[in-house]
């Protein structure tokens, strides 16, 4: 890319005429260079050499999906969510294990499970008009024997027991936001502050930070630089509190960077390389993820690798899940010390049982959900492995 800015500022500036080919495009240029022509590709160059300069530290993850292994589920061990009218749920976005309960949030419910058996235990809250219920469930979280969820419909952080007793709302923020940054999650960072992702304005303002900080305590938002949202469409696990690293970790639909976010500063930290099967930069590139999932979904020789989700890091190691163009799931490790890479996919050998891109490390261990292939319409599994499994 910096050859080709800098033949064609050789180019522009020697004000050549007629037609210029080369193996990638064509250029036409006019016997006199307007002096905004210059200016324009003189700008570029000042652009890349800054993101060259931003990526320098840029850390490659290779992910070979070609060497992935079978990692074979146990189907005695599998843990079914009961399927009952009162326990149904979609897919699971988040999970939080509190003593004999699995505490699940998935879309528009928050139900919990119990450890072993899978048995429902009851709502944990439920979606309503009631002071004691909520709108929206951006992010959860577990603090000691509390419930926590940020409402970013009422931008309030609602609280409640693990069996459903309601303990009340919190403000912590505020309710009055800028068009610019209205929070959409809500992420405490000990000793830092409090980090949001927030709402897609639809370019109706100058601004749209995907991330603003705050201090503790304050309601004084502070746009974090370095990434603008640019489309309503978000992941809901697209971000990661580092408690050791001081900092989160931040992904988006169908591009393979994984982001740094300080308060001062989102930069891109992780690039994960598929190789042959990664899709193309201008596809990651283009602003819409709906484009984006088109070619992604596109027939070709090999399934395009991508959509990570669910980064998450333990005692050395970056977990992440991933998806191929033709619907198989896989979770990857990343040893940060040798700069290796294990792939797996979960499954049965008939593929029957096999894992979805959701998961979450407790201990030393990580919980996937598992669907039933042959009963799409029943609630998911859980199924139990070892980190060392992993790795």
């Amino acid at each position: 890319m910096r050859r080709r800015i800098l033949c064609l500022l050789w180019r522009t500036l020697c004000m050549c005429s007629g037609r210029i080919k080369t193996a990638n495009y064509c250029l036409f240029h006019t016997r006199s260079v307007p002096m905004k022509n210059i200016l324009f590709v003189l700008s570029a160059i000042m652009i890349m050499c800054s993101c060259d300069r931003q990526n320098s530290s840029l850390v490659s993850i290779p992910t070979d999906i070609d060497s992935a292994r079978l990692l074979t589920i146990n189907t005695t061990a599998l843990i079914p969510l009961e399927t009952s009218d009162s326990s149904l749920i979609y897919d699971i976005n988040s999970l939080e294990l509190h003593g004999n309960r699995f505490i699940v949030h998935s879309r528009n419910y928050l139900r919990s499970y119990d450890i072993q058996s899978g048995s429902f235990l009851g709502d944990v809250a439920r979606c309503g008009k009631k002071e004691d219920t909520f709108s929206y469930i951006g992010n959860l979280w577990l603090e000691e024997d509390t419930v926590r969820f940020f409402d970013s419909n009422l931008s309030a952080i609602l609280s409640f027991s693990p069996n459903g007793t309601f303990y009340g709302r919190s403000y912590p923020l505020g309710q009055a936001f800028s068009i610019e940054a209205k929070p959409r999650q809500y992420f405490s960072l000990p000793e830092i502050g409090i980090f949001t992702t927030n709402f897609s304005n639809d370019n109706t303002a100058r601004r749209n930070p995907r991330y603003s900080f705050y201090e503790f305590g304050q309601s004084e938002c502070h746009y974090v630089d370095g990434r603008e949202i640019t489309e309503p469409t978000f992941l809901a696990d697209g971000t990661f509190i580092d408690k050791e690293n001081h900092r989160l970790l931040s992904w988006e639909p169908l591009r393979d960077t994984i982001f740094e976010v300080t308060k001062s500063r989102v930069k891109p930290l992780y690039h994960v390389d598929f190789g042959k099967r990664a899709l193309p930069a201008d596809i990651q590139a283009l602003p819409y993820s709906a484009d984006r999932i088109k070619a992604f979904n596109s027939k070709t020789s090999k399934p395009y690798a991508s959509l990570i989700r669910y980064v998450q890091i333990h005692d050395g190691y970056i977990y992440f899940s991933f998806a191929c163009g033709d619907e198989t799931n896989f979770i990857a490790a990343y040893n940060t010390q040798s700069g290796q890479t294990s792939v797996y996919h979960i499954a049965t050998p008939d593929n029957k049982f096999s894992q979805t891109t959701f998961f979450k490390i407790t201990g030393d261990s990580a919980y996937f959900e598992v669907r039933d292939r042959e009963d799409l319409l029943s609630n998911p599994y859980l199924y139990k492995i070892a980190l060392s499994d992993l790795q």
